[in-house]
């Protein structure tokens, strides 16, 4: 059989939210940052990101709008960040360090369409 018509032995869908969520489940003191200066187990990386879910959610922030995430590369925030506004309903945009903006960790959450 060709080994790329498997198809039907492929897990069932899933985001990457959720790989997170299960593999902070099974092994949630496996570490799974490390940016050089911080590291982050997976129960601390979910834990984070589910924090930023519901800061969100509190902004009025829901299905369908979108948020951009701007803080430096390789940094645990960055992942952090990016992880708790992804979702299948949450698209995330990240920006580049030459973005302009207004200045180092800058965030934007907008309710509705983009401008």
């Amino acid at each position: 059989m060709n080994p790329l018509l498997r198809g039907d032995e492929a897990p069932a869908p899933r985001t990457l939210v959720d790989v997170l969520r299960r593999t902070a489940a099974d092994h949630p003191d496996a570490m799974a940052l490390d940016s050089g200066n911080d590291t982050v187990t997976y129960a601390e990386f979910a834990e984070a990101a589910e924090a930023v879910a519901v800061d969100l959610a509190e902004l009025g922030i829901g299905p369908g709008d979108k948020v951009g995430v701007r803080l430096p590369s390789g940094t645990t925030d960055l992942y952090v960040a990016i992880m708790g506004s992804s979702s299948p309903a949450r698209p995330t945009s990240p920006s580049t360090p030459t973005t302009p903006r207004s200045g180092p960790g800058w965030c934007s959450a907008r309710r509705g369409s983009p401008r």
